[in-house]
């Protein structure tokens, strides 16, 4: 994982990368730079496929769609959990991208800035908490406040 990573990105990001710890940032991390270098579909080794990738995008977007996510969880205006001002949740385990996708460069811009306040703040410290987790490298970075990724992307990648 590492290698991967110094052979293709520059600046600060192999430094930050290597530096993580905690396994569960780390492969959200990963997802999210193989995608936006290379696009394709990600699916955790843990995900069963029930339908093939090709019926994902209606036969009216072929060759038009950019990024197909899914939603994980819709509590209908409910929190998804204790505390969480969301009440839909998207798939970041499983979704489909094109190479150097907006919305991959702004996550993995934002991601970067997660971890590098992560580790500024918590030197060391692993976050365990599941909450921890979804806000630094997790399904909340996609959407979460004014600087969600889909808030910065002009739809041009759509």
């Amino acid at each position: 994982m590492d290698a991967y990573v110094h052979g293709r990105f520059g600046g600060a990001i192999p430094e930050l990368f290597t530096s993580i710890d905690d396994a569960i940032l780390k492969a959200d991390f990963l997802r999210y730079f193989i995608l936006l270098r290379e696009g394709g579909v990600w699916a955790n080794i843990d995900t069963y496929p029930h339908r093939s990738v090709a019926e994902w995008v209606p036969e009216a977007y072929h060759g038009k769609a950019n990024l197909v996510m899914g939603i994980e969880n819709d509590h209908h205006k409910q929190s998804i959990w204790p505390g969480s001002p969301y009440s839909v949740q998207l798939y970041q385990y499983v979704f489909l991208a094109k190479p150097g996708h907006a919305a991959l460069r702004v996550l993995v811009d934002r991601v970067v800035r997660n971890l590098a306040e992560l580790k500024r703040s918590k030197a060391n410290r692993r976050i365990t908490t599941f909450e921890g987790i979804m806000a630094t490298t997790g399904a909340v970075c996609f959407y979460a406040g004014p600087d969600g990724i889909f808030h910065q992307c002009d739809g041009g990648d759509a």
